[in-house]
């Protein structure tokens, strides 16, 4: 019975729709991109990496200096 209602659930969940052409230019914006600064973002994580003193995964290696 509980792997039914998770199934009937998640199924309702999972929603998908059709996007009409004149929508399209509404969420194409900048505001509605998962990360709407790029530039900002890009520092953040340049000084999160330094503070931890590992290249957390970025492109960027270094030490702790804080420089590249």
């Amino acid at each position: 019975m509980c792997r039914i209602f998770c199934l009937f659930i998640l199924f309702f969940l999972s929603s998908c729709s059709v996007v009409s052409p004149w929508e399209r230019g509404t969420l194409a914006k900048s505001e509605m991109s998962l990360e709407p600064a790029p530039l900002q973002s890009s520092l953040r994580t340049h000084q999160y990496s330094s503070r931890e003193a590992a290249s957390g995964g970025g492109a960027a290696g270094g030490g702790g200096c804080g420089c590249y």
